[in-house]
Order: structure tokens, then sequence, then C-alpha cells
């Protein structure tokens, strides 16, 4: 692909922000200065992950917050989702946005459609270090243990591996 886009973390006075910046190495960036065809700036924000979810959509997630942008040559605001909780973790597909939200008493995974609305909440006790999304299902990996979830919030699996897991991915 033509396109890329990057997150840059700086400091200004006693403070963090971000500049995400939008760039297109092909036709639409040519004539732009340094190929940038898009750039926003989120004074006292850290917006660790900036991705593609597919050839017309974008993630952006701060430490509270994530933002769906519409467009790649100019990115307008689709959706912002403001979180009540810590993000621990994100992972994201081409149909769907997972976070794991720290409670009090452990984990929420929190599964969004690429508009924002919620497709399904579940209370979890475990704690985990890794999460991704393949094939419609999410999985949650800590070690030996695991769960697999669908994209229905049904838990499929939950429960401990005889070994380390390395990766893990439908059949």
């Amino acid at each position: 692909g033509t396109d890329l886009i990057v997150s840059y973390l700086g400091i200004k006075g006693a403070s963090a922000e971000s500049r995400v910046v939008y760039y297109n190495f092909g036709e639409a960036g040519a004539n732009a200065d340094e190929h940038k065809v898009a750039e926003m700036n989120f004074p006292n924000t850290v917006v660790p992950v900036a991705a593609f979810l597919n050839r017309n959509q974008s993630l952006l997630v701060s430490e509270q917050a994530f933002i769906v942008m519409e467009g790649l040559e100019n990115p307008e605001k689709a959706c912002e989702v403001q979180l009540d909780k810590e993000i621990r973790k994100v992972a994201y597909n081409e149909e769907m946005i997972a976070i794991l939200l720290k409670n009090q008493e452990g984990n929420e995974l929190r599964v969004y459609d690429l508009n924002g609305q919620v497709l399904f909440s579940r209370e979890i006790a475990d704690e985990y270090m890794e999460m991704k999304i393949s094939d419609g299902q999410i999985f949650l990996v800590n070690g030996s243990k695991c769960a697999i979830y669908n994209e229905l919030g049904t838990c499929k699996y939950a429960g401990n591996m005889e070994m380390q897991i390395l990766d893990i991915f439908p059949s």
C-alpha cells in the first residue's frame, strides 16, 4: 500500500501530547509536503495506537477513548467513544474493536463495532497479557491460560493448557 499512519509523542512544557500524521506515498500525496495528507494534534493526550482497520477507516486509541476515522486522504472523525476505565489491551480487525478494561476486581472485555456501538461486554476475573482477534474470535492469553470468545460474547473456552502459549489462532 501507499498509506501510512504514525502517532508521534512529544513533550510540550510539562505535559505529553500526541500528533497523528497520515502519509500517502502514491498520487494523492505526491504534491503534499513530505507526503503528509492529514495531521491532527491531541494536547495533553497520549495516542499509543494508530492503525488502519480497512481500506477506508483507521483507529486511534488514547488513554481513555478511541476514535474511528473515515477516509485516508482527508480523514474525518466517524465516531469517538469515551471509556470510563483504564485500557489494558486493545485488539481490532476490519469489523470490530475489542478493549480489555481494568475493573476494581478484574477486567471487563468490551467489544465494539466500527460505529462505536457495544456488541457485548463481559466481566473477566483472570488477568491476560495478550489479546487478539482472528476469524471472528477474541483470544485472551497469559502464559498457559487462555480464553476464547466469539463475536456474540459467548465464551467458547476458558482454561489452562499444559504448556506456555506462544501464539494462538483458529484452525
